[in-house]
């Protein structure tokens, strides 16, 4: 049994504010073998998850604390979609299918998740995505802030849609 509580979420915001990264986690299973695969996360807003893939047959990412953006990409890179997730708002929660390109950034300070998969966890099946990686290896900085600029437009046409 594994029971998470405030003492557990602040460790994780004060690891990913003191990571190089600026994220970090805490496994809920006990080994990569385990058949469902549960990660408690913690990002700040001078990261992002790289755009990958992998088959398994399903996702689930749930905002705990603050905001994120789950973005889905075509194979080209163009985005496709954008889900906001939001601790305090509707969105709180969403389950898709992991063989689309996605990715996510934080958009609040000390954004705290909670990523469930299908296991086992086997780093050959993530496919990263190469032209995500061509475009922030020149200059990460630029293309997160880019990135942000373009989520934001998307959330406010979909924000004055509804």
């Amino acid at each position: 049994m594994v029971i998470i509580n405030n003492n557990h979420i602040k460790k994780l915001i004060d690891d990913s504010l003191n990571s190089k990264s600026k994220r970090s986690h805490f496994l809920l299973h006990h080994t990569h073998e385990d058949k469902i695969q549960s990660i408690l996360f913690c990002i700040q807003p001078d990261t992002y998850i790289a755009a990958h893939k992998h088959y398994n047959d399903t996702e689930t990412i749930c905002c705990l604390k603050g905001r994120m953006a789950v973005i889905f990409y075509y194979d080209n890179g163009d985005i496709e979609d954008v889900i906001e997730l939001n601790s305090n708002d509707l969105n709180k929660i969403i389950k898709f299918n992991p063989s689309r390109w996605h990715s996510y950034i934080c958009l609040e300070k000390d954004t705290v998740g909670l990523e469930i998969k299908e296991g086992p966890y086997l780093e050959k099946n993530i496919i990263k995505a190469r032209w995500f990686s061509d475009m922030e290896s020149k200059c990460p900085e630029n293309y997160l802030n880019k990135l942000k600029l373009h989520v934001g437009e998307i959330i406010s046409k979909k924000e004055g849609v509804t």
